[in-house]
């Protein structure tokens, strides 16, 4: 298992992503995930993918209205993306910039 210390963030905390079935976004923002997680080198126990058909309650508890939404803990914040997560490069500035 890799020390998310050293990875390129330290206080990420936390990826769920919240998905719908095998929808067609849903699958792509999951292949899009394991890009991120890969050219971050972030550790893999620390990601969580959630079927908001399997699993209402936690999508309600966290606020999630549309799928797939990622939600992203890091240094005590809370970063939500919504969609397929298609700018990997985007997401990945997002998580830097807490």
């Amino acid at each position: 298992m890799t020390d998310k210390r050293q990875t390129d963030h330290p206080d990420l905390e936390f990826l769920r992503l919240f998905i719908a079935g095998n929808e067609a976004n849903s699958q792509l923002a999951r292949k899009n995930l394991d890009h991120i997680v890969e050219r971050s080198k972030f550790d893999k126990s620390l990601v969580k993918i959630i079927d908001v058909y399997d699993d209402h309650q936690t999508a309600i508890d966290n606020k999630i209205f549309l799928t797939p939404t990622l939600l992203i803990g890091v240094g005590g914040s809370l970063i939500r993306v919504v969609g397929n997560l298609d700018d990997v490069d985007g997401v990945l500035h997002k998580m830097k910039a807490c």
